[in-house]
């Protein structure tokens, strides 16, 4: 499949470089929701300032996908409507944030890593579901986390 090709290829050209810019001026949140009855799916961004994390910028595109969902293949469907709406911002984030996988995607190139290359800004996929990898026992307490490890691979 010509799709799983593409990830493959690009997956190689992901960076691990820190590339964020010091200091932090604004943050992106990007989500989109899956189609209605009639096929079409709501995208949204929203530019927050930082440190203050004040609402800067606030976009909802509704667009009907050009493609349908495609198991494993989501970042297709969902890259035009998220590219179209960044591009249509006026405050240019330093980092974005992505509800998908990233690195920790089966090969390697999930949503988060296909809209931070397109996007050529530092990316990163907050995930709801892990699909590779496993971390240690979680703290009950508020704000900790643990690394996702996957062994042999980073």
């Amino acid at each position: 499949m010509e799709g799983i090709a593409i990830q493959e290829r690009l997956a190689a050209k992901v960076s691990f470089v820190n590339r964020i810019s010091s200091p932090v001026s604004h943050i992106a949140r990007v989500d989109i929701s899956s189609p209605d009855e009639q096929g079409i799916a709501t995208g949204a961004v929203v530019i927050l300032n930082f440190p203050d994390l004040d609402v800067v910028e606030v976009r909802v595109p509704r667009v009907k996908p050009i493609i349908p969902y495609i198991p494993r293949l989501l970042s297709f469907r969902e890259i035009p409507v998220l590219a179209g709406v960044l591009e249509a911002l006026s405050v240019t984030p330093d980092i974005i944030l992505v509800d998908g996988q990233g690195f920790a995607y089966p090969r390697r190139f999930g949503l988060a890593c296909h809209l931070g290359l397109l996007a050529d800004t530092p990316t990163i996929g907050c995930a709801k579901s892990i699909l590779r990898g496993k971390h240690d026992k979680l703290s009950m307490e508020q704000a900790t986390y643990v690394p996702l490890c996957d062994r042999g691979s980073l």
